[in-house]
């Protein structure tokens, strides 16, 4: 196994994920966020280990060097122990960089419209 890269994670994206499982709280209970935080830990971790792995789709259409990744193909690799999301909805939308970093610049809902919620490429 090649060595994992850096993460990470904009202001933007830490904006994201603070909502998100904030949402999740109010809307699904304490236990719920847990298990979505603990999918997103993992989708995380599956992208500093293979950056390139099935799921990733390149997206020119949206912005120079973006890629995204859902959350949906990280879920079976969550340890049952921490409990299942059956329907995740979210979109990690990052950037590799030189310095061998994922940058996530978003967090995204799979239903928005992701272009519009994107930084300008650097």
């Amino acid at each position: 196994m090649s060595r994992p890269w850096k993460v990470i994670l904009a202001p933007a994206a830490e904006a994201d994920l603070a909502e998100i499982l904030a949402w999740s709280a109010d809307a699904f209970g304490d236990a719920a966020r847990r298990r979505y935080a603990t999918l997103i830990v993992q989708a995380i971790e599956d992208l500093t280990v293979d950056p390139a792995r099935v799921g990733v789709e390149t997206r020119p259409e949206i912005a120079a060097g973006v890629q995204t990744y859902h959350l949906a193909h990280s879920r079976n690799r969550v340890p049952p122990a921490a409990g299942r999301v059956i329907t995740p909805r979210h979109f990690l939308i990052f950037r590799l960089r030189r310095d061998s970093a994922v940058e996530i610049v978003r967090v995204l809902h799979d239903s928005m419209d992701l272009a519009r919620h994107l930084p300008p490429a650097e």
